[in-house]
Formats: structure tokens, C-alpha cells, sequence
């Protein structure tokens, strides 16, 4: 195939991705979870951002990402936008600079790795494509530069905590390299450069360890214990519940597949002669373990997190092919890309639900409230993670959690989000809102509240409004007038 020819199939294949995200974005709405970095980064300073992170967990990165977006007053849509075109790059770097052949790049950029889950759901998983794809460009030029493919580990760090131990064996892998080429070519400078350059993910890892430093205060995160045995079972089973999420792989189809995986990379790297394979298989033998301890002790996968080891899949092949040379028939390709279409197929009904179902509920309500309720009214919610997915669409207002009668905009994840009551508590807890001057509003989530007998509402209050559809997400709202 001719070089000109050669881009004017990238070119398509970039279009028809192009094209095919913005459709699945037009019909997406964002749920809580994109509504909670939205508000985060409305309701905090730029500085504070970091502190906060104690609670959710993972880097504030992405919520520093949005700050200037959010700030300066732009519409909440915009997120998802940034992260569109976040993951539209790293697809255009698989797309026009790796040496992969086109079928598959047309299987990887339109596999759940590139298509729906990060460019259309806007959290902060959409920059490890990013990362990934560039460290894998700039990989066969890293010893030249150093600092540039540093800084991207670095950032790669500040992406999610899942990613520590990928960049940390990343780090380790180049150390390793950097003293193997002073050794052979006893060049000092560009040794000192080399490590100078590492104290960037260090200070990321530093940063990152400050930001999680309090992390015993959030609820999501609670480390659990049990014997090595035990622990290595809940590993397996936890990977076979996620394969058969992901592409619908029972528990035994999806340990064979992970014992085929093993044996054929011991396989690539036995027989294989090409050096980035070492540094390859340990980084993806080193992640894979730290991730389903994380998902089987700590905290559930979700598909987005899950997915962040496909990527690094796709990082390994980009490097590994780099090295080798172009070959016909990549073995190990042509296994990950029959992997990648169950996935495509598997994914297709969830996605086709995005378009065919509200993902939430959130904009629908915010739109009743915008119109029918006054600016300085008391709005009281019963649950509130799923009640803020409606926040990011309005003005601030002032909104009370109904068990404890705290005001929030955005979620603490401490012991108290969940907090719960009576029915006749949640009468007596509002009864001096109703008695004063000022129109109070209740937001209910259908299914879902944390006032127990919360249906005793509709004979005690006027409903005003219903969501018309159930939502993907469970973010179904009533509305009603308390006075």
C-alpha cells in the first residue's frame, strides 16, 4: 500500500471514530459521578482540591482539568466534550503512529477501550489513554528523552491511584535500563540526566501520597484482610466475575483465558528476542496482580477501571511490535483483537441502552426545578450522591440532606452520606423549615431514598413532579411542594 493511500485510510478510520463517539455523546447524560468532579471543582478552591481528595480516593488531576472550564462558567456539557477530545487524541496516536496493521487499529479504536466508556463518560480514567498511547510513541526515543517521557509517568501517576504501581514498575524498568546503558557506553551525563529525570514521578507519587493521606476518612475505602489462600481465590473469582461483566466469559471460560494469557507470556518472553519484552511482562504481571487485589480487597471494579489493563495491553503490543519489526501475523494480536470483538459485541446492548434510555435523570429534573421553583427555595433530597446529578445543571442553590438536615452540594464521602431516619424523625426534622416564611421543596429519589416509608410522602405532600423514564443509573426523581 502506498504511503498516500496509507492516510487516506487512517484518515476514514479516524472519521468514522469521530463520528461514531460524538453520536454515542449526543445521547449520553452524564450521571452522579460526572456530576460530583463537575461540582468539586465549582465548589472548591484550585488549592483545597487536593485535601478533598482524602475522600474520593484518586488524584484531583481531572478535577484541576475542569476547575478553569467550570470557573469560567461554561456548561456542564463541556466536560464531556474535554474528555471526547482527551481520548480522540490518544485514538488519533494509535490510529496514525503506531505500526500496528488497520484491522487492528479499526478492532482497538473501536473496542470499549477507545469507544463509549472514556470518550463519552467524562471521568478522569479518559486521560490514561492519553498517557498510555504516548508513552508507547515515545517509548524507542525514551533514553533521548528522558524528561519528557518522565513528566508523562508522572502525570500517568495523577490519573487514578490504580495506576501507582504501573508507573512505579515503569520507573523501575527504566532505572534499570539507564544504569545497563551507562554501563555499556560510560556516558556520566547522560546517566545523571536519566535519574534526574525520575524525581518527576517521585514528586507525582510524593503529591499523590499527601493528597490520599487521610484517606482513613472516607468510607468507599477500607482495606480488608485474610489469609494468602483465601486471598488469592477471592483474586481468581473476582476476575472471573469482571470477565463475564466485560464480555460475558463464565468463571471457567475466563480462568482458562487467564492461563492461556500466562503461558503465552512466558512464552513471548522465552522465546521472543526482543528486549522490551522483560520490561513489558513485568509491568503487566506487576499491574495485573495489584489491580484484582485492589478490586477483591479494597474497592469493585467498575468497567472503567477494569478496562485500564486493556489499554496497558495495547501499550505492551505497541512496544513489543516497535521492537520486532513488522510481522504478518502477529500471534498475540490476532488473539487480543478476537478478545477485543467479543467485548465490541458483548458491549454493544449497554451501550445501545445509553441511546435508547436516559443514562440519568438528572438534566430532566434540573429542568422542572430551573422553571418551576423559585431561586430561594429550601430544597430537602433523601439520598444524596444520586441527587447530585442534578445539581451541576443549576445555579447554586441551597440544598439539605434530609437524616441529618446538613447543607451540601457535593458528596463527603465520610460515615454520614448514608446516614438514614423514620419517616416521623423526617417530619419532625423539617417541621421549622415549614413553619417559616421561606418555600420548601423535597427531592425524592424513587427506589431509593434513606427515609424509611418515604411513600407516605405522596398523601402527606402535593407532587409536582415524576421522572417520565426509569433511567440506566437508577436517578429517578419525585418532586414535591412541602409549603
Amino acid at each position: 500500500m502506498t504511503k498516500d493511500r496509507k492516510k487516506i485510510v487512517c484518515i476514514t478510520l479516524f472519521g468514522l471514530y469521530i463520528v461514531t463517539n460524538l453520536i454515542l455523546l449526543y445521547f449520553h447524560e452524564a450521571w452522579r459521578d460526572e456530576a460530583q468532579v463537575w461540582l468539586l471543582a465549582r465548589d472548591i478552591p484550585f488549592f483545597e482540591l487536593p485535601r478533598q481528595m482524602a475522600y474520593e480516593g484518586h488524584p484531583c488531576l481531572w478535577h484541576w482539568v475542569m476547575f478553569p472550564f467550570v470557573r469560567l462558567g461554561l456548561p456542564y456539557f463541556t466536560q464531556n466534550i474535554v474528555a471526547f477530545v482527551i481520548v480522540a487524541v490518544a485514538a488519533y496516536l494509535l490510529i496514525f503512529r503506531s505500526d500496528f496493521p488497520f484491522w487492528v487499529k479499526g478492532i482497538l479504536v473501536f473496542s470499549p477501550f477507545f469507544t463509549y466508556y472514556y470518550p463519552v463518560i467524562a471521568r478522569g480514567y479518559c486521560m490514561i489513554p492519553l498517557f498510555l498511547m504516548l508513552l508507547a510513541y515515545w517509548y524507542p526515543r525514551r533514553m533521548q528523552y528522558s524528561v519528557r517521557y518522565a513528566l508523562v509517568i508522572a502525570l500517568l501517576v495523577q490519573t487514578h491511584a490504580m495506576m501507582v504501581v504501573t508507573a512505579f514498575l515503569m520507573c523501575v524498568c527504566y532505572l534499570t535500563e539507564s544504569v545497563l546503558a551507562y554501563l555499556a557506553e560510560k556516558d556520566k551525563k547522560a546517566l545523571t540526566k536519566r535519574l534526574g529525570s525520575l524525581f518527576l514521578p517521585l514528586a507525582s507519587a510524593l503529591f499523590l501520597l499527601y493528597q490520599l493521606s487521610a484517606v482513613e476518612k472516607s468510607s468507599l475505602l477500607r482495606i480488608k484482610t485474610a489469609s494468602v489462600r483465601r486471598t488469592c481465590e477471592k483474586i481468581l473469582e473476582k476476575f472471573a466475575e469482571a470477565m463475564g461483566e466485560f464480555c460475558g466469559l463464565d468463571g471457567k471460560k475466563a480462568i482458562l483465558l487467564l492461563a492461556v494469557g500466562v503461558l503465552f507470556l512466558i512464552a513471548v518472553m522465552t522465546i521472543k528476542k526482543v528486549k522490551a519484552k522483560y520490561a513489558v511482562g513485568v509491568i503487566l504481571v506487576g499491574t495485573f496482580c495489584f489491580q484484582f487485589w485492589f478490586y477483591a480487597m479494597v474497592y469493585d471494579y467498575s468497567l472503567q477501571r477494569l478496562m485500564t489493563f486493556g489499554l496497558l495491553m495495547i501499550w505492551g503490543m505497541w512496544i513489543v511490535r516497535t521492537e520486532e519489526g513488522e510481522r504478518k501475523y502477529p500471534l498475540g494480536e490476532i488473539a487480543f483483537c478476537a478478545f477485543c470483538l467479543v467485548a465490541i459485541i458483548h458491549n454493544v446492548p449497554a451501550v445501545k441502552l445509553d441511546m435508547d434510555t436516559p443514562y440519568s435523570n438528572g438534566r430532566e429534573a434540573a429542568e422542572f426545578i430551573r422553571e418551576n421553583i423559585p431561586q430561594d427555595a429550601m430544597i430537602i433530597t433523601d439520598n444524596q450522591p444520586e441527587c447530585t446529578a442534578i445539581f451541576p445543571y443549576l445555579d447554586k442553590r441551597q440544598f439539605i440532606y434530609a437524616p441529618n438536615m446538613e447543607n451540601f452540594t457535593y458528596v463527603v464521602w465520610d460515615d454520614h452520606w448514608m446516614d438514614q431516619c423514620t419517616y416521623d424523625t423526617f417530619l419532625q426534622n423539617i417541621s421549622g423549615l415549614l413553619s417559616g416564611d421561606v418555600p420548601v421543596y423535597m427531592i425524592s429519589c424513587m427506589g431509593r431514598s434513606n427515609i424509611e416509608e418515604s411513600e407516605r410522602l405522596e398523601s402527606d405532600f402535593d407532587l409536582l413532579f415524576r421522572t417520565e423514564k426509569l433511567s440506566v443509573k437508577g436517578e429517578d426523581y419525585q418532586i414535591y411542594r412541602m409549603k
